[in-house]
């Protein structure tokens, strides 16, 4: 299988314009992550990924499908609760709804060929303000988070769908939005309260080999970079280059500006690949001047398809991940026959809480 491109990009429609598709062929676009926008009816999403396939079937298909206030697609989709609400969940088996909510989400998700699911959100989060959080996570307890999120990776994964954890090392560690903001944070390598929350994801990757969510926060007593940006904070977690990093979308705040000064896209991709990351999300979702028009995929070639950037993943991205060692990290242990009934009795068994 040939490797994949390190980009995942979004587009803006229902169907594909020919400016999505000069997009979509070139190398180095590997991935595409799906919004609401791209949604209208199953059949219609059904085409759409048909016609993305048909132009180059080794492309990752992607979505945020956590539940809650996070889930891209409602309409003929199962409304999955949030992790708040399975955490919450009391007088019930909280481990077997987790792994009911990860069947559900996997199941709906690969019947229309969906490849990744990033998710679950194995931040801690420790106050109830934090917007970027609330509702989001499994509550501020690290062995709930842990067996909690455990039993949704399995139900993902035995449905066929690669889930991704997020966000390293833990955005529960400030309480800023990095969409829309710089977010900074004093916390040391050494201290209690970094090591709680990056030990989740240190404990929960020794048990699944899956991709990691990179965040965009500066512990600047650590290092002088953002943590996708920082090869010493992504070098905590993968040390010896085996875990697929994928950097959150290099068009938020918090990774496009530094000290208030922007920093422009090929130093972007520099940045995260010199890190260690093997993808980079990039979308226009915080540029409304250019989705209102329609015009994603042109701003994406002009900025990031450029011949400096080709440079930079030729000479930077010194991994090669093909469809193929992606692919393998699903286990799908399930026959279609199995599946279709664990997803009835996960359906009988949330309705309770959805």
């Amino acid at each position: 299988m040939s490797n994949l491109g390190p980009l995942i990009v979004n587009i803006d429609g229902l169907t594909l314009s020919n400016t999505d598709k000069t997009l979509i062929l070139d190398d180095l676009i590997g991935g595409i992550i799906l919004f609401g926008n791209n949604y209208q009816t199953i059949s219609q999403l059904k085409n759409l990924l048909n016609e993305i396939k048909e132009l180059k079937p080794n492309i990752l298909i992607s979505i945020d499908h956590e539940g809650g206030r996070v889930q891209r697609f409602r309409k003929d989709f199962t409304n999955l609760p949030s992790f708040y609400q399975l955490a919450n969940a009391s007088g019930r088996n909280r481990e077997q709804l987790s792994y009911y909510s990860g069947i559900i989400a996997g199941y709906e998700l690969s019947q229309i060929g969906i490849d990744i699911n990033y998710s679950p959100v194995v931040d801690i989060c420790e106050n109830e303000n934090n917007s970027l959080l609330s509702n989001r996570t499994f509550g501020n307890n690290e062995n709930d988070t842990i067996s909690l999120s455990s039993n949704y990776i399995n139900g993902l994964m035995d449905s066929g769908i690669i889930p991704v954890m997020k966000h390293y090392p833990g955005h529960g560690l400030v309480n800023s939005d990095s969409h829309i903001e710089e977010c900074v944070s004093d916390n040391q390598e050494q201290s209690d309260k970094f090591y709680k929350h990056f030990s989740i994801f240190k404990k929960l990757i020794q048990l699944y080999n899956i991709p990691i969510m990179t965040s965009h926060i500066h512990f600047r007593n650590i290092d002088d970079y953002i943590v996708t940006y920082s090869k010493k904070i992504l070098n905590m977690i993968n040390k010896n280059n085996q875990i697929l990093l994928i950097s959150d979308d290099l068009e938020m705040h918090s990774a496009k500006y530094k000290n208030s000064v922007e920093i422009q896209p090929a130093e972007r991709v520099r940045l995260a690949l010199d890190a260690g990351c093997s993808f980079l999300i990039v979308t226009t979702m915080l540029l409304d001047e250019v989705r209102i028009h329609n015009k994603t995929s042109k701003y994406l070639m002009e900025n990031y398809l450029t011949d400096e950037v080709r440079n930079i993943c030729k000479e930077t991205r010194l991994d090669r991940v093909s469809y193929s060692n992606f692919k393998y990290l699903t286990k799908k242990i399930k026959n279609s026959d199995e599946l279709n009934n664990l997803y009835l009795e996960a359906k009988k068994n949330l309705s309770g809480i959805i």
